[in-house]
This record gives C-alpha cells, sequence and structure tokens, in this order.
C-alpha cells in the first residue's frame, strides 16, 4: 500500500470512528451532561444530518478546488471539531460541534476516492478503492471499541481528544504524500445538481438511507440497551434466535447452492443450544 493512500485510509479509519464511537459512550456522556439517553441520541443525529444534508451541497461548491488543500482543509475542521467536542462545556454546543463534524464527512469521502483512483496504477483502481475504503471497516470493527475503551476508562472527552490526535497525525501524513493535483475539470453548479431530478438516483439514495436509519438507529441505543434496565429484553432476544447457529437454516438458504454436509459442523453447531 502507498504512503498516499494509507494516509488517506487512516483519514477515513478517523472520520469512521468519530461517526460511530458514540454509541459506545453514550451513557457515560448523557450521565456527564445531565441529559435523557434519547437526548444524547441526538448527537448522533446531529452528525448525520450535516454529512447528509450538506455533504453534497459542500461537495458541489468545492468541486473547482484543487485537492490537496481542500483535503486539508477538511481534515482541519475535522480535528477542531473534535477538540471542540472534548472541551464543550454544555449539551447545546457539543450538539453543534458533532453537526459541524459531520460537514465534511461526505465530501472528503469523495475528494479521497477521486485522488486515489487518479494516482492509482493503471488497472488498480478497483483494488485502490476497496484499500482505500478498508479504513472505515476498520473504523467500525476496531475504532470504534477501542474509542468505547478509552471513554470508559479515561472519560467520554478523551475519546474525541484521542480522535483529534489521530486525525493529526493523519494530516501529517496527507501533507507529505498527498501530490498537489490540479483542480478537475467540471461541468456548471446547476448541472452538477441535476442528477437528483434523476428517479434512479433519488431512490437509490433512498433505499439506502432508509436501510441506514435502521441499523444506526438500533448501533447507537445499543450501549444503553444491553448495560441498563434493558439488559434483560436484549439477553432474552440472542436466547430467542437459536436457530441462527443451526447449519439447517444455512441449509435452507444456501443448500442449493452449496453442497455442505451437516457432518462437516461441529456436535456444538449442529443443534440449538
Amino acid at each position: 500500500m502507498s504512503p498516499l493512500l494509507f494516509s488517506l485510509m487512516l483519514v477515513i479509519f478517523s472520520l469512521t470512528t468519530g461517526e460511530f464511537v458514540i454509541a459506545g459512550i453514550l451513557p457515560d456522556v448523557a450521565r456527564d451532561l445531565s441529559v435523557t439517553i434519547p437526548a444524547a441520541g441526538l448527537l448522533v443525529s446531529a452528525y448525520a444530518l450535516g454529512m447528509i444534508t450538506e455533504g453534497p451541497v459542500i461537495t458541489t461548491l468545492t468541486a473547482r478546488l484543487p485537492r490537496r488543500p481542500l483535503i486539508t482543509g477538511l481534515i482541519a475542521t475535522s480535528i477542531a471539531q473534535n477538540t471542540a467536542s472534548a472541551l464543550a462545556p454544555n449539551y447545546p454546543i457539543l450538539l453543534a460541534g458533532r453537526f459541524v463534524a459531520g460537514l465534511v464527512v461526505a465530501t472528503f469521502f469523495a475528494v479521497s476516492v477521486a485522488t486515489a483512483v487518479s494516482t492509482a496504477p493503471p488497472g488498480r483502481q478497483a483494488s485502490t478503492v476497496a484499500r482505500l475504503t478498508f479504513g472505515m471497516n476498520l473504523g467500525m470493527i476496531a475504532g470504534t471499541p477501542l474509542g468505547t475503551f478509552i471513554g470508559q476508562h479515561l472519560g467520554w472527552r478523551a475519546t474525541f481528544a484521542t480522535i483529534a490526535v489521530f486525525s493529526a497525525v493523519a494530516l501529517m501524513m496527507v501533507l507529505r504524500y498527498v501530490p498537489g493535483l490540479p483542480a478537475p475539470q467540471v461541468g456548471s453548479l446547476l448541472g452538477e445538481l441535476r442528477v437528483f431530478t434523476r428517479r434512479d438516483v433519488v431512490s437509490a439514495i433512498a433505499l439506502t438511507a432508509t436501510g441506514n436509519l435502521g441499523v444506526v438507529t438500533v448501533f447507537t441505543y445499543m450501549a444503553p440497551l444491553a448495560t441498563g434496565v434493558h439488559a434483560s429484553l436484549c439477553r432474552a432476544l440472542v436466547r430467542g434466535a437459536p436457530d441462527l447457529k443451526s447449519p439447517e437454516l444455512f441449509r435452507v438458504h444456501f443448500g442449493d447452492a452449496v453442497d455442505l454436509p451437516l457432518t462437516r459442523f461441529p456436535p456444538s453447531l449442529r443443534h440449538s443450544q
């Protein structure tokens, strides 16, 4: 992996961690700021609102800017807002900080993909994008648990401070390895926005948004559900779905395509517990 690609992947890792880590520290934030769990959950909504509503607008408005200064400015904004979140004295300021932090995410993803693809070797564009988006997966499966661990032991403010420091390190790498590419040639602003008049584009966006809404809603309140008064309900739901471990369920869905004898499964998985 090239240093350029690695530096951009680290930034995406930081942005993704900052987006999802609030789920792990939600009860701590609510308790420290003296707000309810639902009110603390609005911190996720504010971040998503900034990313969804203003992300396309910012991406369109900055399309003519040179990529290196744009990338640098977006990362600097993320660092500033994570620092502000760590220092927020009250809930309204933290809520505003999360909204502003979400503004840069969509634009950075778009610009980083375009930059990585434009500098990729011929025939390696697809694998380059795959490696870049690995930073997002890594943020969810490693960054979020690590941020939660830090928040539980050092306080939730330390989580945002750590993300800011990590983003600053990534910014130094970006300044070192991302070349000064010229601004891309784009059409008019009206032409860029005209894509939203296409029914297939709007349908794809709506479908993606609906799916993510359900997933993120459950994910956001997972910590209070799993550790609070509803913990017994979560355990009951887990115990109530033993067939998820059953190889018979696998055979129902995939048996026609895959010849998978049940004897290949260990005894502990052949029967529901």
